[in-house]
């Protein structure tokens, strides 16, 4: 019996731990901005709007910047892509 009780304490405290790290993190404004331009881009745009800490202009101002700079990295990727097919048609 204790040892279940304490396996059940155990997970309680990792959950707990776990929420508390969540939630600091959407309240700061520097993890929410690095997490969308440097690790997700515009799949992190559900991150931005549930993080309490912008008000929403801010949100608004921040997706049409997130979505301007990943369509910049998608058509410099595709621009990237289009060079290397031509390059390589042209060599045979």
């Amino acid at each position: 019996m204790t040892n279940e009780h304490t396996k059940s304490a155990t997970r309680e405290v990792r959950t707990r731990s776990l929420s508390s790290l969540w939630n600091v993190a959407m309240q700061s404004r520097r993890t929410v901005l690095l997490t969308l331009f440097l690790i997700t881009g515009a799949l992190g745009l559900p991150l931005l709007w549930y993080s309490p800490a912008f008000s929403s202009a801010e949100k608004t101002v921040w997706s049409a910047a997130v979505m301007a700079y990943t369509a910049a990295l998608v058509g410099f990727t595709a621009a990237v892509v289009y060079w290397c097919y031509r390059v390589i048609v042209e060599s045979f």
